[in-house]
């Protein structure tokens, strides 16, 4: 029992940096949409808004009610690709905002909210199976995983090229691009701890494609 409680608490304190980044992102939202006057205006925007608040704070959520992992990284490499892939898409924010039209940020903006909304449902059904790091809790392969084995990462895909549309191109577009790449490396050792922690996996994964049914 002392074990399983020592193991929970230093899963806390792992997340406690990511968890903190979630917050200050719900936090950022909540604020922006609390000062928003322009609802009718902007619709997709304030909409998108509520939804990466509602995203943030299931993800801080599930953090704190997740199991202790069942097997973990094999060494510091896989932790530090897995942090990059974790910050990469971030370097999208960093540049100035472009001169998007209004037809264009309407179309962001509407990626960027369906792919949230989307991530919403996979992490709900991801339920406390959800990691950062390549960590095994627990082996999900239905609803969205089902059709494909990191729904998640697809979708943060779209979220993220919707995102991309409103900042200075195309070093926005290839940053998405830094970013997305980051990203198969990560798949690549959380595969291999999903495969330690569960032997059913190998099964999984021959019958589910990767990304993308029949292609990926």
């Amino acid at each position: 029992m002392q074990s399983a409680v020592r193991a929970k608490l230093w899963d806390l304190l792992a997340a406690l940096p990511i968890a903190s980044w979630f917050g200050l992102v719900a936090y950022s939202a909540l604020l922006e949409l609390a000062r928003a006057t322009d609802w009718a205006q902007a619709p997709f925007e304030r909409a998108t808004q509520f939804a990466n608040a509602g995203f943030a704070l299931i993800m801080i959520a599930l953090f704190a009610l997740r199991p202790a992992a069942i097997a973990q990284p094999r060494d510091w490499r896989a932790i530090a690709i897995c942090l990059l892939g974790a910050l990469a898409p971030m370097t999208i924010v960093l540049l100035p905002r472009g001169a998007a039209s209004p037809a264009l940020l309407t179309f962001s903006n509407g990626l960027v909210l369906a792919a949230t909304l989307a991530s919403i449902v996979i992490v709900l059904w991801l339920g406390r199976a959800f990691s950062i790091l390549p960590q095994a809790r627990m082996l999900v392969t239905s609803g969205p995983y089902r059709v494909v084995r990191h729904p998640l990462y697809l979708a943060e895909f779209v979220a993220l090229f919707g995102l991309a549309l409103q900042f200075a191109l195309p070093w926005s577009l290839l940053l998405w691009i830094f970013a997305v790449a980051a990203q198969f490396p990560r798949m690549h050792f959380e595969e291999g701890a999903l495969r330690r922690g569960f032997p059913a996996y190998d099964d999984y994964a021959a019958r589910t494609a990767r990304l993308l049914p029949g292609l990926y």
